[in-house]
């Protein structure tokens, strides 16, 4: 793999073939997130089985904090909250199979 630069844009070759990137202005803090419709409302993003919940209803949280662990295709996601609040009410248990869009937790 090899990494032709460009001012604007950077091409990435892979056996052969050449994909047009766009690299980050600021390297350090990649954006990874999605607009949420309601961020006191936490859905799956994708179908997976919650393998860990982190906190119980009652809970402080606060920004950036993970709130479970949903593997989904071997991989093992972090569902993280964007918004400080107290946990109103979790609707899935360990182990439980979810998906996409299903309600997860509800913060107030």
């Amino acid at each position: 793999m090899r990494k032709k630069e460009n001012k604007k844009s950077e091409d990435l070759i892979v056996e052969y073939d050449k994909y047009k990137t766009h690299p980050p202005t600021n390297s350090t803090k990649l954006h990874v997130d999605t607009e949420m419709e309601n961020p006191l409302e936490i859905k799956a993003l994708i179908p997976g089985v919650i393998q860990k919940i982190n906190i119980s209803e009652g809970d402080e949280v606060l920004a950036g904090q993970v709130l479970m662990i949903l593997e989904a295709m071997k991989m093992r996601n972090r569902i993280y909250t964007k918004v400080d609040g107290i946990i109103e009410k979790i609707s899935v248990k360990e182990g439980e199979r979810v998906v996409k869009n299903q309600i997860l937790v509800n913060i107030k």
